[in-house]
């Protein structure tokens, strides 16, 4: 590890303010004009593909970085790293069959090839323009022309000024991440390399760059449209190999389990926000361990009174229902810690605008979600408005509620599978055989029938959700995301979770369809091992509790990484195939164009909440779930870190200061977990009724008592909610000390700035100010 990671990762965060904005936009402007005047876009004939859109041609051996620098010097880098390796944009060559023809289709073709031409050739225009180094290559298949996009030095520290990126001070200056300023570049840690900016901060930069407003010095362009226009195939930043290596021989394949997860390294590769699903996932899966230990001697009791939910179970569901809340309250604590350790603590997530939305262009501007038109004028002091796209709010939330009239009826179709499959179970017993126990057979059957039935809903579905969140037309990626998560996790709760509630409180008894021939039971007698008063067959749930689990983990892992994987490598192959070329001639970012677009962590995060569910839900059926669950998760933390590695481009960076809305679901889940067990013991479970069944009135008292104590572990949960502070003391203590700190360097700065408008020079500024600095807690 780097001089610079260890000073992140060890330093206190001291607020540094960033120079003035204005100033920095004027400078930046006079930077792009000299830029506009030293290089200029390669001349491109109107209708030639193969037209040069780079400032260097080439194979990469023939490459020369400094001829790169002579040409652009306004933005020349100051070292010689490796260039044209840090962002990628892809667009198609038109083939032979694609040149005009006499048919009315064929020019039709050839006029919007013309138009995508043009609109590539200002493209890469604006690129070089806001200062981005681009070279153009040819693939090897003749079919696809990649731009490979760096970004020198200098224009890195332009940018990163312009968004007030956090860096790291060098220890002397009491280490830190603060806003950078190119005024005290000195006073930052670099890299062994010299560095300001690994590979992953200059790709940030790139994007911000190319998505940052004209009058902010960015290009202004969304490759999200370009790509659904056609314009261009696919964009992406490229794949540090040094540090996947790293990631992979030193936490992947480590032999040893119990090993601390390198969150640092994650979230310096991937960003905040997958490097917060991980930080959760560690959490979770250390607390697993507790629940786990619990679960085992619980089990060793009830195993040595030979009784399958005992008074040992029982207690255990009581215990689950505390320690989900301890669980949730002290992750708002470490969640705070990274917070701030990553410098998280006030962000937020900015309203990015989806290319996909739809609506007709106004003059106007969105203020708290809300369109307000404005007139075409500066009537209020500010810039003319531009037109924007608008779509009322109203059909918005219409086809909001007519999703969930849909979610509404999938569930009833889940409900309608799960009793079917039930029904085939008992077609399954009734075979009659002196060999076989069909009972059995039809027991495991089914559990695995069903549990794989919930993994192709789910998957069917959230294909689905997605179709029904486009159609929703959302205006930013938050609300669109916000949406996407309740709908998946609402049917993911329905399609997991509906045969565990049948059979916890409804299947003996139960007559399916109205055919008093088909009528559900336990066993051979009526409620063998439940309560007089209840229909849950604790047995069976126990079994379909163990395959659920068994089963999502097992698919799980083959559908997560194998497939993904098997699918890079397929397409990989048969792309070498088409080009006649081996995997040692295609160069990296060709070869990353075939790997799988990133999608989030939605399916990550849900299969964990599912995982959740099963070991909160039906907590005294399986004590020993949690066992099953943390060792999953040690090596689930593994296959993710290698899926998101090998098998996707990627990610685009993401800050993030929590796991989002998961918490609330999170929350919701407890609570009903709280009241699910309480019903086991009531109506599922026989030890708590054998205390009252010799009472005139024992119904009644076991009523009161499992209401008592479910009240009494939800007053537990609100108690340790208000009384555990959700930022720990010493974090509290340093905000402070950071917010004193940057009151008093405002006013160090204030005056600085002051003296230089005026010009007045003074020996030094006041003493109050002149050598603060932070002691080290």
């Amino acid at each position: 590890m780097s001089s610079r990671e260890n000073q992140e990762n060890q330093s206190e965060r001291t607020p540094l303010m960033s120079a003035d904005l204005g100033e920095a936009v004027v400078l930046q402007s006079m930077k792009f004009n000299r830029l506009e005047e030293e290089i200029q876009p390669s001349p491109s004939p109107s209708g030639n593909v193969m037209s040069s859109f780079a400032l260097v041609e080439g194979d990469d051996e023939d490459y020369n970085p400094e001829s790169v620098q002579k040409q652009a010097p306004s933005f020349q880098s100051t070292h010689t790293p490796e260039l044209f390796n840090d962002f990628c944009i892809v667009y198609p060559i038109p083939q032979p069959g694609e040149l005009p023809g006499s048919s009315v289709n064929s020019q039709k073709l050839f006029v919007r090839h013309q138009e995508h031409t043009q609109e590539r050739d200002a493209l890469v225009a604006k690129l070089r323009h806001v200062g981005l180094m681009v070279r153009s290559q040819e693939g090897s298949d003749k079919k696809k022309m990649f731009l490979l996009i760096s970004i020198g030095s200098d224009r890195a520290e332009e940018q990163a000024e312009l968004i007030e990126m956090l860096l790291p001070l060098k220890a002397e200056h009491s280490g830190g991440s603060v806003p950078f300023t190119r005024s005290t570049r000195d006073l930052f840690a670099t890299y062994d390399n010299g560095e300001l900016f690994d590979k992953t901060q200059r790709q940030r930069l790139i994007q911000s760059i190319i998505e940052s407003d004209a009058d902010d010095g960015g290009a202004e362009t969304d490759l999200n449209i370009l790509v659904s226009k056609g314009v261009l195939l696919k964009f992406y930043p490229l794949h540090e190999n040094e540090v996947k290596d790293k990631l992979i021989n030193e936490w992947v394949m480590k032999k040893k389990l119990l090993v601390p997860t390198p969150l640092e390294d994650l979230r310096h590769y991937f960003g905040e926000e997958i490097a917060f699903y991980f930080a959760w996932l560690a959490f979770y899966t250390r607390w697993l361990l507790f629940a786990g230990i619990v679960g085992i001697v619980a089990t060793i009791i009830d195993a040595a009174i030979k009784k399958e939910g005992g008074w040992s179970s029982n207690v255990y569901a009581v215990f689950i229902g505390i320690w989900a809340t301890l669980f949730l309250e002290f992750w708002k604590r470490k969640r705070n810690i990274y917070a701030w350790k990553w410098d998280m603590m006030s962000y937020e997530e900015s309203e990015e605008i989806r290319p996909a939305f739809k609506g007709d262009e106004q003059l106007g501007a969105y203020s708290n979600g809300i369109f307000i038109k404005l007139a075409p004028t500066d009537v209020y002091g500010i810039r003319p408005p531009r037109p924007i796209k608008n779509y009322p709010l109203q059909k918005t939330k219409q086809k909001i509620w007519a999703g969930v009239s849909f979610i509404i009826t999938l569930s009833i179709v889940v409900a309608v599978a799960t009793i079917s499959i039930f029904t085939f179970r008992l077609f399954l017993q009734k075979e009659p055989s002196n060999k076989i126990d069909f009972t059995l057979v039809a027991s495991v059957v089914g559990g695995v029938l069903n549990a794989i039935t919930i993994l192709v809903l789910n998957k069917i579905y959230r294909i689905v959700a997605i179709k029904l969140n486009d159609w929703e037309n959302h205006r930013t990626y938050s609300e669109y995301n916000n949406q996407l998560l309740f709908k998946v996790f609402l049917f993911q709760f329905v399609n997991s979770y509906t045969s565990m509630y049948y059979i916890a409180f409804f299947k003996d008894g139960t007559t399916l369809w109205g055919d008093k021939n088909l009528v559900d039971a336990c066993g051979s007698e009526p409620n063998p091992d439940g309560t007089p008063f209840g229909r849950g067959c604790p047995s069976q749930l126990f079994e379909q509790l163990l395959i659920l689990l068994g089963t999502n983990i097992i698919v799980g892992q083959a559908q997560e990484v194998l497939l993904p994987f098997l699918l890079a490598k397929v397409k990989l192959w048969w792309y070498e195939r088409k080009a006649h070329v081996t995997d040692d001639d295609i160069p990296q970012y060709e070869r990353e164009y075939e790997l799988n677009e990133w999608e989030g962590t939605l399916d990550e995060y849900g299969e964990m909440v599912i995982q959740y569910g099963y070991i909160t839900l039906f907590a005294a059926s399986f004590p020993l779930a949690p066992v099953l669950a943390f060792v999953n998760n040690l090596i689930e933390m593994r296959t993710d870190t290698f899926k998101f590695l090998t098998s996707y481009n990627k990610p685009f960076y993401r800050g993030a200061s929590d796991i989002g809305g998961w918490y609330t679901i999170l929350t919701f889940m407890s609570v009903v977990a709280v009241i699910t067990n309480a019903l086991l013991l009531m109506y599922t479970f026989p030890p708590l009724w054998h205390v009252f069944e010799h009472l005139e009135n024992g119904p009644y008292y076991m009523l009161c008592t499992v209401v008592l104590l479910e009240h009494a572990i939800l007053l537990i949960k609100y108690v340790v909610s208000v009384t555990v502070p959700d930022v720990p003391d010493q974090i509290a203590h340093k905000l402070a000390k950071q917010a004193y700190i940057q009151s008093e360097l405002m006013k160090k700065f204030k005056y600085q700035r002051d003296q230089e408008k005026y010009h007045v020079r003074l020996s030094s500024p006041p003493n109050r100010h002149a050598n603060l600095s932070i002691e080290s807690d």
